[in-house]
């Protein structure tokens, strides 16, 4: 039955024998009932089977589809993802400048980086490197902690072009980087 239902030969080699006989006359009859039988079962079969076929063809189809929605959807989170971190890109010194920016006049603004100049000068020499500024900046209290590291320090120095020749800052030099950092803060702040 499975011959007939895929359709092997089915007509010449197993039903022909089976509904044809040959009369006492030597002529060939046909079996009505079993002719009859065996097209319908084709034709059932037939229909069963493309449907099956038609059936694991469209899952698997169907399977594709989501598949590739699902990556296009993860793809589209990544990038959106990608996109948010590049504006939440944040300075090194930005939750310092949080409390700086927050000045009414140009005077006050002078006062503000004054005062964080001396707090971060230690050792009260009117001069500080990299030690003294990370090591101030982790023992002031802000909303997130600031850890300068070297690089940190380099960029923020333009290269050390900030610095006196024993790569420290005066207080000039700390309020032209100080600018120059709230400069960029605000850019980043209008981006986002």
């Amino acid at each position: 039955m499975f011959q007939v239902a895929s359709g092997d030969s089915w007509a010449s080699s197993v039903v022909r024998s089976i509904f044809e006989k040959r009369d006492a006359s030597g002529l060939n009859t046909t079996h009505k009932p079993t002719a009859v039988f065996f097209v319908c079962y084709v034709l059932l079969a037939g229909i069963i089977l493309i449907n099956v076929v038609i059936a694991v063809l469209l899952d698997g189809f169907i399977e594709c589809i989501s598949l590739e929605k699902e990556r296009t959807a993860k793809e589209l989170d990544d990038a959106k993802e990608t996109a948010l971190a590049a504006v939440r890109v944040k300075g090194v010194m930005d939750p310092v400048l949080m409390n700086v920016c927050r000045f009414t006049t140009q005077e006050d603004l002078h006062q503000k980086i004054e005062r964080l100049f001396v707090t971060l000068d230690k050792d009260s020499s009117g001069t500080f490197g990299f030690e003294e500024l990370s090591t101030g900046l982790k023992q002031l209290s802000f909303d997130s902690p600031v850890n300068v590291q070297e690089d940190d320090y380099d960029m923020l120095t333009q290269g050390k072009s900030l610095c006196n020749e024993d790569g420290e800052f005066d207080n000039n030099q700390f309020r032209t980087m100080m600018e120059a950092e709230m400069k960029r803060y605000a850019l980043r702040e209008l981006s986002t």
